[in-house]
């Protein structure tokens, strides 16, 4: 059965003062599990470059990976390493049947009325320290990337077969969305990514879709500056707020990210991760 490689990073939440270390750390692994940010499949790293990479004792990860195992959340065998197993991810219960759209969608569908679009605002030219847009270029592995293109063209022929989706490619959006949830915890599956071509478009879109002037919007803080200043421009008021796509339960959070700032700023790649409904 083939095993997919894990992300080197796995989100885990902080430790409640009052919970023991193997009981945090079991839980934390069963709901990335039975949540799905660990997909069946995953490779797990070794406990000792997982215990390394996270700060823990390499005995506390062996005893809650052998308790994962003896309950049917991973499979190991000798010389394969461990992996999430399709068994246990399989016995996970089942969400919650999806319940009426949010007030803001009905809001939408009733009564939409577009507003107008958002400028005159020029990003200042010049490097600067520490600057969102300014990826390291200079480290980037330009080789490798050219490598990886290549090939990816020489099967060209098969991107024309690839069914249309106004959401984007389906591979990057599964990519996309494994990505969000090993590393940065975010529960998302790729129906709710949607590929644009940058944060700024993405923006426009959602500020022209939901927002009418004076409308509270609550934004991720700290949040990209481009952001605050393009909700505010359709009038928007912005609420500051931490750690806010994760602690959502009622499809209230949209979330918006760019490989070009992660990759390179010209490649123009961005996504949306919308609420299901």
């Amino acid at each position: 059965m083939p095993k997919t490689v894990g992300s080197l990073e796995l989100k885990l939440s902080s430790r409640p003062p009052q919970q023991a270390l193997t009981d945090w750390l079991y839980a934390e692994l069963r709901r990335s599990i039975l949540e799905g940010r660990l997909r069946p499949g995953t490779r797990l790293p070794s406990s000792r470059d997982f215990a390394r990479r996270h700060s823990l004792s390499r005995g506390t990860v062996v005893v809650v990976f052998e308790r994962l195992l003896a309950e049917g959340y991973l499979s190991s065998r000798v010389g394969s390493g461990t992996w999430v197993s399709h068994r246990g991810a399989a016995g996970a219960h089942a969400r919650a049947e999806p319940q009426a759209p949010p007030a803001y969608v009905r809001r939408v569908i009733s009564a939409y009325d577009r507003p107008k679009s958002c400028g005159g605002w020029v990003a200042t030219e010049g490097r600067r320290p520490f600057r969102m847009r300014d990826p390291a270029l200079a480290e980037f592995p330009a080789k490798l990337w050219g490598q990886m293109v290549a090939r990816r063209a020489r099967t060209f022929k098969s991107w024309l077969q690839t069914e249309d989706d106004g959401r984007g490619y389906r591979p990057l959006r599964e990519s996309t969305a494994h990505y969000l949830g090993s590393s940065r915890g975010v529960l998302c599956t790729a129906e709710q990514v949607v590929i644009v071509s940058g944060v700024q478009q993405a923006l426009d879109l959602l500020a022209r879709l939901l927002l009418k002037p004076g409308d509270p919007v609550w934004v991720e803080d700290p949040a990209y500056v481009g952001a605050t200043m393009a909700l505010s421009n359709a009038g928007a008021k912005v609420v500051p707020v931490p750690t806010l796509q994760s602690l959502d339960r009622s499809s209230s959070v949209i979330l918006v990210g760019s490989f070009s700032k992660l990759l390179f700023p010209s490649l123009r790649l961005g996504y949306v991760v919308l609420p299901p409904s």
